[in-house]
This record gives structure tokens, C-alpha cells and sequence, in this order.
């Protein structure tokens, strides 16, 4: 029987995964933190080792680097499961000796067992050491069918949103970049996520990856796809065992669906918890006016909120997945940067607090995937500005279209639907105000949600972004994964269930 070493420091993700490869017919052990699994290593003797980046005390990386420092241990196969929004440590981990990566976000427990299972074979998805650390964001089904040394494709051609192309439609001529767009003559195209990636998706580099041997340091990310079904993962079978009867397959598959099932009505079960902590520790944070005290505070957030990332990602909710971990990484980079608590942050966090909240409320009609395809509009008369905002939402791995002419903005706004919009107050030819006031009459984009960047942020600017139908305002500088969380709260957020007259007799 195969022994498999868990570390991880949450008690529940860590006993969803112990249950999982038990009833697959592994020997498992768990540990909580570094030096426990450490401890465990010369008398368990694992064949296989799982490890979270995040741990208390020794993160990790160290602990990834302690285990190959031993002779006995340099080849043991280890799998980490790392935060989608800190591609730094996933990067940190491949260099300690991590064998395969995976996001904590989209990692299911038939997502793992399968990884470690090609593993302990000995089947390689032959992937170099920069493709491989693309493996954080790629679809689930991608991780399976990469050749060896291949290059990471994904979805980064340009397709109509009014016209999406047939299967084994020629490949698209490759779009110009973003902040050209007002060269772009409606229907305006848009980057595509997810399941449309097409025999068109053109060839692009991964992220996280080394630089390679010219020197040319690999910056593309793949977007974060809609998680699939999980192929359902067999049992463990020995060299010499009998093939699986079709009585097995079945009772196999029925294990599998009774297994997600119950793990995501233990989710279910701890959501009121989940709401309670929240909104205790969010309410407490904004009405504090010490710093030490918000920093405290914070802390205790974290805390929640790292926990709703790994357990929403385990259990299958994407949304709340990926809004939680991206909120997570905004607390993290305010403790690195405590003077950048601004009113402005505070005001996101309790934004995204909220938006969860929604998420919660609506677990049973909300779809748990993320929207496939996303448009997002940056309206700023300033380049740097617009990059800003674009390298910003990059790190929810999110595109936007660049635009500096607000008159040019508008006309393209006429004929297209966009998901998000973020405009600047102040702007030659028509201020942020007067476009967003001309693009609440349009038919196309009368309730897209409008988010002001602007470094004016007086109570009558706010007063006058609500008057011209404005949704909300981020104070120019902002913090990088503040802006993406703000993105994501509009993006994410489930949409008004609208009962048909049918329906409500």
C-alpha cells in the first residue's frame, strides 16, 4: 500500500484530502505544520508527499527544501498546492524541488489524487521547468494532455463577441495590443477564457516561468479557466490486480459522487459561520481608528478569509474562490505596506465582505464557475495610467482594452456590451462624469458597472460619480490587488434572479 504525507494547516482541507486518498486505497498521514512533517518523515517514509505553500511557522518552501536536503527523500514526488495570487512562492517552491503545482483555488480532491497518482507511476507530463509553473492557473483537463517540452497554449487569441468561431475554424490573425484600441472599429473583440479556447488559441509563454536561455523573462499568464468536471480518478491498482469489474466502475463512480457531495454540504454547513465571522471582523475593522488595532484586526480577517479560499476551492466554488483569495492577497500586501490603509481600501474590503455575502446567500442558483468570458474598458488620458490599471487587473488575471479619447471611448461603447468600466474624473474633450452620463442612455451599457479612478476624491467628486451614475470610486495611487479585488466584485457577483410573470403564479 502507498503512503502519502498531507501538510497542511487546515483542519478540514486537511481531512477532505486524508478521507479522499484513504477510500482510494492510500496509506495517509497529516501533519499540520513544517516541523511536524518533517518529524514524520524517517519512520512514515512516504512515497508521496502533498504540501500547502502557506503554513504557520515554516512555510512551504522550506519545508520543500528541508525534505530534499535528505539522501532518502531527494526523488520522493511532492505536490504543492499554492495560492493562485502568489505566483512568487509557486516560483520558490519549483526551485526547492517541488515535482508538480497546483492552484489551492481549483484544486479539487479528485484534482490532486489524479496528479499524485501520475506521479507514483512514473507518468510525466513532460512539461519544462517554465511550462511547468504555468500549471497554477491552467485548466485542469490542459495538465493531462501537454507533450513533452511543449510551450503552454492557452487562450490568448481575439475573437467577436457577436461572432464566435466553429470548431476547427482557421486560426485568428493575432489582435494588436490592448492599448490601441481606439484604432478598433465596432463590434469591438474581446480576449476569451475558459472553454472557448479554440484550435485558433495561439501559442504564448506561461507565467511564473524562469527566464529562458536567451534571457527573455516569460510574462503572459493563462487566464483562470471555468473548472471542469473532474475525470473521476480510480482507485490505486497494483501491477498484478485484475481489471475492474463494471460492478466496480459503478460502485467507484457512486463513491465519488457521494464523496463531493458530502464535503460540500460540510461547506454548506459552515456558511453561516463563514457569514458571522466575516461580517464581525470587517464590521470591527472599519469602525477601529488605530492603526494598531486595524492591523490586529487584519490579522484575524486573514485568518478567515484564507480559510474561505482553501475550503471554497476544495468544495468547488470558484467565485468565492477566487474573490476570497484575492482578497486574502490584498490583506497580505497591506501588512507589508500598513500606511497604505486608506479609506479606500477599507471601503474595497468591506465591498468584497459584501459581495461574498451575496455569493453565500445565493449558493444553490449562482453558478459556481467564473465567467468564461470577461470585456473590460480602462478610459484614461494618460498611458501610464491605463497600464497601471492593466498590470492591476493582470493579477486576478483579468484583460482590459485601453482607451485615451473619451469621444473615441463612447462611440465604441455604442456598439459593444462591456462587463466593467473604469473611467478617469478628469479628461480633455469630456470628462469621466459627462461619458459616463452618455454611456447610461446607450441600450449597450446602460447597467455596466463604473468604477472611478481618479486622484479626486473629495466627498463632492464621490457625490458627482453617483449623480452621473457612477458605481463606485478607488482614490488614485491605489494598491495594485486593490483594484483587482474591486474588479472582481463586480465580476464575480451574482446576478439578479429575474422571476418570469409565468413562474410567479
Amino acid at each position: 500500500m502507498k503512503k502519502i504525507l498531507i501538510v497542511e494547516d487546515e483542519l478540514i482541507v486537511r481531512s477532505i484530502y486524508r478521507r479522499k486518498f484513504e477510500i482510494s486505497g492510500y496509506q495517509v498521514e497529516t501533519a499540520e505544520e513544517g516541523t511536524a512533517a518533517l518529524n514524520l518523515l524517517p519512520t512514515f517514509k512516504p512515497d508521496a508527499i502533498q504540501v500547502d505553500i502557506m503554513l504557520p511557522g515554516m512555510d512551504g518552501v522550506e519545508v520543500i527544501r528541508q525534505i530534499r536536503s535528505w539522501p532518502d527523500f531527494k526523488s520522493v514526488p511532492i505536490l504543492v498546492i499554492s495560492s493562485f495570487y502568489r505566483p512568487d512562492l509557486a516560483k520558490e517552491a519549483w526551485k526547492a524541488g517541488a515535482t508538480k503545482c497546483v492552484s489551492k483555488m481549483d484544486c479539487t480532491p479528485n484534482l490532486a489524487l489524479e496528479l499524485v497518482e501520475q506521479m507514483l507511476s512514473g507518468e510525466s507530463i513532460g512539461l519544462s521547468p517554465s511550462a511547468a509553473l504555468s500549471m497554477i492557473a491552467m485548466p485542469k483537463e490542459a495538465i493531462r494532455v501537454l507533450p513533452a517540452e511543449s510551450p503552454w497554449e492557452h487562450p490568448t487569441d481575439i475573437i467577436t463577441r457577436k461572432s464566435m468561431p466553429a470548431a476547427g475554424a482557421p486560426p485568428a490573425t493575432a489582435p494588436p495590443a490592448p492599448d490601441v484600441a481606439p484604432s478598433l472599429k465596432p463590434p469591438l473583440t474581446l480576449p476569451t477564457f475558459g472553454k472557448e479556447q479554440s484550435e485558433a488559441a495561439a501559442t504564448s509563454t506561461p507565467t511564473f516561468a524562469k527566464p529562458d536561455p536567451g534571457g527573455t523573462k516569460h510574462t503572459t499568464r493563462p487566464s483562470f479557466a471555468t473548472p471542469q468536471a473532474q475525470k473521476l480518478t480510480k482507485p490505486a491498482i497494483t501491477p498484478n490486480a485484475p481489471a475492474a469489474s463494471a460492478a466496480g466502475s459503478a460502485e467507484g463512480i457512486a463513491g465519488n459522487a457521494t464523496f463531493r457531495t458530502e464535503i460540500r454540504q460540510e461547506f454548506l454547513r459552515r456558511v453561516p459561520q463563514i457569514q458571522n465571522d466575516l461580517r464581525d471582523r470587517v464590521g470591527a475593522l472599519l469602525k477601529s481608528k488605530s492603526t494598531t488595532d486595524q492591523m490586529a484586526l487584519l490579522s484575524d480577517l486573514e485568518t478567515s478569509v484564507t480559510s474561505l479560499a482553501s475550503l471554497s476551492g476544495i468544495t468547488g466554488f470558484s467565485r468565492i474562490s477566487h474573490l476570497s483569495g484575492a482578497m486574502d492577497a490584498l490583506i497580505k500586501e497591506i501588512h507589508k505596506k500598513p500606511a497604505q490603509m486608506t479609506g479606500s481600501v477599507l471601503r474595497t474590503i468591506a465591498h468584497a465582505s459584501d459581495c461574498l455575502n451575496m455569493l453565500f446567500r445565493d449558493l444553490e442558483r449562482t453558478p459556481r464557475e467564473i465567467p468564461q468570458s470577461m470585456l473590460i474598458l480602462a478610459v484614461d488620458d494618460e498611458p501610464i495610467a491605463r497600464r497601471t490599471i492593466s498590470v492591476a487587473l493582470a493579477k486576478a488575471n483579468l484583460r482590459c482594452i485601453g482607451m485615451e479619447d473619451p469621444l473615441a471611448a463612447l462611440a465604441v461603447l455604442r456598439e459593444n456590451p462591456f462587463d466593467l468600466i473604469f473611467l478617469d474624473a478628469e479628461m480633455p474633450g469630456l470628462t469621466g462624469f459627462q461619458l459616463c452620463g452618455e454611456l447610461r442612455k446607450l441600450p449597450t451599457n446602460k447597467v455596466t458597472p463604473v468604477i472611478f479612478v481618479t486622484s479626486l476624491t473629495k466627498f463632492e467628486v464621490r457625490a458627482q460619480s453617483s449623480l452621473a451614475g457612477g458605481n463606485d470610486l478607488i482614490a488614485k495611487p491605489f494598491l495594485m490587488m486593490e483594484l483587482a479585488v474591486k474588479a472582481l466584485t463586480y465580476l464575480l457577483r451574482p446576478q439578479p434572479i429575474v422571476e418570469s410573470k409565468a413562474s410567479s403564479k
